[in-house]
């Protein structure tokens, strides 16, 4: 189906933890979710270059990413986190794409520290 293919590099990703894997289990499947809103959202992914945006951020911003993300190479994501004025990375050694669901407790843990600190 058009807006469900796999960018990147999937076989990069980690196992998602049994307990993640049961919650999306019980969601229901991609394909059972409306696919035009997704589409729209992942063409202007896709087409829009936000680096002059990200250079005039002046507020606390927090990067996250995953070691073995599939889609944002580590070099894209430090420049993301060093071009605002207040950035922070963050990079989940155990995760992909998704630290909220492969660390999902040192990603909670990491994200309220940052918000207090703000």
């Amino acid at each position: 189906m058009v807006g469900q293919e796999p960018w990147g590099d999937p076989g990069r990703e980690p196992r998602k933890p049994d307990d993640v894997r049961t919650m999306l289990a019980a969601a229901g499947k991609v394909a059972d979710f409306a696919t035009s809103p997704l589409l729209a959202l992942k063409l202007d992914h896709f087409v829009s270059d936000w680096r002059d945006v990200v250079a005039r951020l002046t507020m606390p911003t927090w990067v996250v990413t995953g070691a073995h993300s599939p889609s944002f190479p580590l070099e894209s994501m430090t420049w993301f986190a060093q071009t605002p004025l207040h950035g922070q990375l963050t990079v989940f050694e155990e995760s992909g794409h998704c630290p909220h669901w492969n660390e999902h407790e040192a990603f909670n843990q990491q994200l309220i520290a940052f918000i207090r600190d703000e």
